[in-house]
Parts: C-alpha cells; structure tokens; sequence
C-alpha cells in the first residue's frame, strides 16, 4: 500500500511537470490561430513555471505574442474596407515578401485587395478580444526579446530569431512615431522614435534620422535640454542635415551660452559652407556682440546667395548705420559708411514696399544726423555765424529727408509709439504745428499740451 501511494505521488508530481510545457506549447497554437487573449494567458503561466521561466524559447514566443497583439490591434483601428494598397502599406509596412501568399503580415495576417488595389477584406483574431488585453505591447515585446537573447547568450537558435523580429519590431515603432508626429502627439512621437533608435543599436547601426525626428520633437515639447543632447549627439555623428547645428545653437543661445553656440555653428558652416540659415545665425551672434567686420563679412557673403533678400539689405543698412556713429572714424569715412546705410535699407524698401522696419530707420537715420550737425552747430563759437547757417541748414535737409519716411512708417503701423515720437520732434523743429497737434492728439498730450507745446517753439 505503501508503495502505490509513493507511485502516485510520482506520477502528480510528474504530470504537473508535463503539464507547464504543455503551457507554452499552447501559447505557441493560440497565437498561430490569432487567440490572442488565450496566448497571452498561456504564455504568463509558462513563465511562471520553473521549467519555462528561464528558456529563451518562451520569451521569444512571449515576444512574438505582445508584437501580434499590437498588430492585429492595429490593423483594426486603421485598415479600412475600400482603403488605397500604397496608404495600408504606409500605415503596416510592406508585406514580408518570404511569408506564405495568405500571409502577408506578422502573425498569419491577410489583406485580399481588388483588381483597383483597394481593401476588399482583411482578417481579424479570431476571438475578437485584443484591443484592451494588454498596455504598450510592443514596449512588452522588445523587453522580451531582450531577455532571449540574454538567455540564449551562446548564439543560440532563439537569439538568431530574435533579431529578424526586432527588424520588424523596429519598423512598427518608427511608423507609430511617424503617425503620433503627424497628428502632433509630440510625446508619443519621441518616445518611439528613440524605441526605433534604440532597437536599431541591437545591429549596431545608429538610426541617426530617428534621432533628428526624436530631437524634433522633443523641441516642439519644449524640452529643451533633452533636444539639445540628441542635437549635440547628432552633430557627433556628423550628421547630413544642417539644422542640427541651428537647432543646437539657437537653444545654447537661449541658454545664455553663446560661445559654444558660435562654436557649434562654425562647426555647421565648416561642414555646410553655403547654408544660409547657418551664415544668419552665426552673423545675428557677431552682430549681438558689436563684430561689425566680422557681421559685414557674413552679411555680404549672405546677399551673394540671396540678392533679393529685402531682410538681408535691411541688417547690412543696420550694421552700417551703427558703423556711421563711430566717432572714432574721419568724418569722410563717417559719411561714406552712413550712404551706404541709406543704400541697403533703400534697397530693402525697394524690394519690399511695406517694410516697416527700414523704412522707420532709415526716417530716424535722417533725423538722427540732423540733430547731431544741429548740436555740432550749437557748439560753434558765436563769431562763426555764417557756418552756424550753412549747418543750420544742412540739419533741416536732413529733417525734411527724415520726414516722408517717418510718416510712411506711420501709416504702416498707426500706433506706434516710437514712430509718434519721433514725428512729434521732427514737427516741433520743422514748426509743423497742424500736424504736431494730429500727433500729440494721438500720444494723449491733449489740447493744453498742444498750445503749451507751440508756446514753446514760439518762444525758441
């Protein structure tokens, strides 16, 4: 007796040793016939058990399993009856060409198309139970192939399957990222572009587009330091798109730390000479910096491969019209450099009618030369009279060039204060008494200021 009841217990023992490979056999038929739910079940409960948990084989099939469950899911959300072959193909990939006719995708997967090349019907799991079964599966799917082949680490059979599925694991991801980045969902984007990069590094391959794309869109997060390690990671690489460097030095420049920025975009101008936006950025440091050599320079090189930039002729006239304020400078030169300030900002409005920004300046570079001769003419000695009208007089022309521009820039933008002020000075020295009231009407200096305003330049 007492031996039979040892037999037994042999024989359950044994039986529940039979029974967990049995589990992972059934994880294994549930998915071949697109029982999802069944083999995710199945699966969990082989790696439970002591004979399966640590077997490579069943985290390639818990691999597999996670990834079909994502792309039944889908294939349902996003394949539609009638839709277009090149959008399915866009959304899916394209089929595996080694895969049997009627299966096209990943796992056992069909889409039977009419002679127009549209969607006629597409098959589905056969239970119907799957979209909500399990959260981020593909996340759950890389996870374990990882553990295979960390398991399977002597070049096993399961550790060689392993890298055909992250080929198509690492096309799933980038098309989830490209779609989350088209329908602006910035986060969901980022985060698989960097799955979709770091998938890639199983081969040793550094998906450098990825990167750009992850960068891209951690910018439009605003995540700022994080876009600037993947744009420095990127230039690392060398690699070919040029606003990388733009990117990474418009970010260090919002970071107050504009001599790597300088560096970067040099960086960018050595690899990519003829890239206009770098030339820009670079020349907008030199220019923030005083470098108006160096700002000149860069500009002229700048008009070479735009000459019809209206915005490029009206910084070359600001970089000239500071210029024409170093007193340092002959008078001669002084004049030289303030034509050529008139003749870029000129040349913008030429370009552009409407432009707001020359047309204002180049109004109040009339109007500042004719107050500082006005000044110089102040400090004359009193028996030099006859030079005293001669700069008198040349102060006015300046003042009567400084007008119509001024008036244009009012037109252009009403409100604008700097404008009414600047016009409320130049009415007052050219005793425009009717138009100084239209003016200090608009400032809100009122009647009385008005009156007491021309009381004033009466008695002057």
């Amino acid at each position: 007796m007492r031996r039979l009841t040892v037999l037994l217990i042999a024989v359950f023992i044994s039986g529940i040793a039979a029974a967990q490979p049995v589990k992972l056999q059934s994880a294994i038929n549930y998915l071949d016939d697109l029982r999802l739910k069944d083999a995710k079940d199945a699966i969990s409960d082989a790696l439970e058990h002591e004979k399966t948990k640590d077997d490579p084989k069943t985290w390639y099939y818990k691999g597999k399993i996670y990834m079909s469950i994502h792309m039944v899911s889908t294939m349902d959300d996003a394949i539609e009856v009638g839709m277009d072959r090149k959008k399915v193909e866009k959304l899916l990939g394209e089929p595996d060409k080694d895969r049997r006719r009627w299966a096209e995708y990943e796992p056992d997967m069909r889409i039977e198309y009419t002679k127009e090349n549209k969607v006629e019907e597409f098959n589905k799991p056969a239970d119907g139970a799957y979209e909500n079964i399990a959260e981020n599966p593909l996340m759950t799917a890389y996870d374990a192939f990882q553990k295979a082949v960390k398991l399977d680490d002597d070049g096993g059979r399961y550790g060689r399957m392993v890298q055909l599925e992250l080929t198509r694991l690492g096309n799933l991801t980038y098309n989830i990222a490209v779609q989350a980045y088209n329908n602006q969902n910035f986060k969901d984007a980022k985060k698989y572009f960097e799955k979709t990069v770091q998938i890639k590094k199983n081969f040793g391959e550094t998906d450098t587009n990825s990167l750009y794309n992850a960068a891209i869109a951690a910018t439009n997060l605003e995540q700022y330091d994080e876009a600037l390690d993947l744009y420095l990671d990127l230039v690392n690489y060398k690699y070919s798109n040029p606003q990388v460097y733009t990117s990474a030095g418009q970010i260090l420049l919002s970071k107050k730390d504009t001599a790597k920025a300088k560096s970067i975009l040099k960086k960018g101008r050595e690899r990519f000479p003829g890239n206009y936006y770098l030339l820009i950025n670079l020349t907008n440091i030199y220019l923030t910096q005083g470098d108006i050599q160096k700002s000149k320079d860069l500009l002229n090189l700048a008009l070479e491969k735009q000459p019809d930039n209206e915005q490029l002729y009206y910084n070359v006239g600001v970089v000239y019209d500071n210029s024409s304020k170093d007193t340092t400078l002959s008078e001669k030169e002084q004049e030289r450099i303030f034509d050529l300030a008139v003749k870029n900002y000129k040349k913008a409005i030429e370009l552009k009618e409407d432009y707001f920004d020359p047309i204002y300046n180049l109004g109040a570079l009339y109007f500042n030369d004719g107050v500082q001769i006005l000044k110089e003419a102040n400090n004359l000695p009193l028996d030099q009279t006859e030079k005293y009208e001669k700069m008198k007089k040349k102060a006015e022309d300046k003042f009567k060039k400084a007008m119509p521009y001024l008036e244009h820039a009012l037109e252009l933008r009403p409100e604008d204060q700097n404008t009414l002020t600047a016009l409320k000075e130049l009415y007052t020295r050219l005793k425009k008494y009717e138009k100084l009231k239209e003016v200090n009407a608009k400032l809100g200096g009122g009647k009385e200021g008005q009156n007491k305003q021309q009381k004033e330049n009466t008695e002057e």
